[in-house]
């Protein structure tokens, strides 16, 4: 059996309505015509719920769609008709619960997501296994979420209930699955606080599928034979080998050796203008350009981002002539060949490092660049 078209109830719990606004909310603002799709708030800014498992169930109770898609405030839908797509897989009696990104068993990122400030997943045009889903979206049918409610445990009131959600599917034979759905996830920082206690909280409830890979890390995972941590360590070496950050100024190219930096997670350190800092994605190996559309214009700490996603370098570069002089820009996801085609064309003031893939910052922000990224 399955759905053409299924409705949908999109469901969030939040606690920052300007963060609703701009990311979830005005995603969805167009599905407000769609009789079909619904958007369900849960205001959570008094603390009435003490988990997200109860706000989110309280949500599913209030459906009256046939798939309730839950998503956190900051979670940039770029195309709910390619969400009712994916859900129609919900139906074909293999998968109960999808998700845009999750982790599978080998422990690699599957599906194609825009996290924060660069695109992380392998594709994943059709619908592929895995141990565990990241809670930025879920979705699955209402019934199931009605027989299989999300845990409102105390440790796992805000951390990995997505996890435990996939560890009890599975144990009643529902499986858990990652699809591209062309989500943008402008979180602003990583809050870790009792997540170790969350993941102790599964493996205590879960033991007969450990171990349980996550986004966070892997849950019950067995102390490595040596011949394993000396692969490892040979894998490590060869990372730090590779882990050099190129330093161009003024189309002068000079290497160093500083430690990786993520600009996930370090944007912050970053000072711009009033003008918006150009995001440029580009994505050579996925879909997300053609399945994201258009510039989006979002925030990060109260100033202007702009985010654009590509589908290879040569679009890069045409992208990056629109840029004014007098304006800053962070190419990501680039490989080393990328990086001396962008070198060729001539812009100055360029800064680059690794981080998994390569970047790309030029513009005045290049001068905000704290020391610590050079020890």
């Amino acid at each position: 059996m399955s759905r053409a078209r299924p409705s949908l109830t999109f469901a969030c719990v939040y606690n920052d309505e300007d963060t609703l606004r701009e990311c979830l909310a005005a995603s969805l603002a167009r599905i407000s015509d769609a009789p079909d799709m619904e958007l369900i708030t849960v205001d959570n800014r008094d603390h009435s719920f003490a988990s997200a498992g109860a706000a989110l169930n309280h949500a599913v109770r209030l459906s009256t769609k046939e798939v309730v898609v839950m998503a956190h405030q900051d979670a940039y839908v770029h195309s709910p008709d390619l969400i009712r797509e994916t859900a129609r897989h919900l139906w074909d009696g293999t998968f109960g619960l999808l998700g845009p990104v999750g982790v599978d068993s080998a422990g690699f990122v599957v599906g194609r997501m825009r996290d924060r400030t660069a695109l992380i997943g392998r594709p994943s045009p059709e619908p592929t296994a895995v141990d565990s889903l990241d809670e930025v979206l879920m979705m699955a049918r209402r019934e199931v979420l009605l027989e299989h409610p999300i845990t409102e445990d105390a440790d796992l009131s805000w951390h990995a209930y997505g996890v435990e959600l996939s560890a009890r599917l599975r144990r009643s034979s529902i499986g858990t699955a990652a699809c591209d759905m062309a989500v943008t996830h402008n979180s602003r920082n990583l809050n870790l606080a009792r997540l170790e206690d969350a993941h102790a909280r599964i493996a205590e409830l879960n033991p007969d599928v450990l171990p349980l890979r996550t986004t966070c890390g892997t849950i019950g995972d067995a102390p490595a034979p040596r011949a394993s941590m000396l692969r490892r360590a040979r894998r490590l070496a060869g990372r730090k080998r590779r882990a050099l950050l190129i330093r161009v100024r003024q189309a002068r190219a000079r290497q160093s050796r500083p430690p990786q930096v993520d600009l996930r997670e370090t944007l912050q350190d970053l000072a711009w203008t009033d003008h918006p800092l150009a995001i440029i994605n580009v994505d050579a190996v996925g879909r997300f350009d053609e399945q994201a559309g258009g510039t989006i214009r979002l925030t990060r700490d109260g100033r202007p981002v702009t985010f654009a996603a590509v589908g290879g370098v040569d679009e890069a570069l045409r992208v990056i002539e629109a840029v004014p002089e007098d304006q800053s820009a962070l190419v990501t996801n680039l490989s080393v060949e990328d990086l001396s085609a962008i070198r060729r064309a001539g812009r100055r003031h360029l800064l680059g490092g690794y981080a998994g893939e390569y970047w790309l910052l030029f513009g005045p922000i290049v001068d905000t660049v704290p020391p610590h990224w050079f020890r």
